[in-house]
């Protein structure tokens, strides 16, 4: 049976999923697949994550990481 997770869990496994794809992104198809989730999870938490500034999608619909987002990551690790 697949693990049941809440929406923070989703969108922080989206965040991880994304990393180290900061040109060409993933679609919400690649998503689906790399964190074992639904479609429209994906679609709901994507939409959140975008409109709260912590991912840009690209002309070609693909979620990318901002730079916004990547230097807070970038900072919260080199200040510890």
């Amino acid at each position: 049976m697949k693990e049941k997770i809440n929406g923070t869990q989703r969108a922080l496994r989206i965040l991880k999923a994304l990393k180290g794809r900061t040109t060409d992104g993933l679609s919400n198809k690649d998503l689906c697949e790399a964190i074992d989730e639904t479609p429209v999870n994906i679609t709901r938490a994507t939409a959140i994550l975008e409109s709260e500034g912590f991912l840009r999608k690209l002309p070609t619909g693909h979620s990318v990481l901002p730079y916004s987002t990547l230097r807070c990551i970038m900072s919260r690790i080199c200040r510890q």
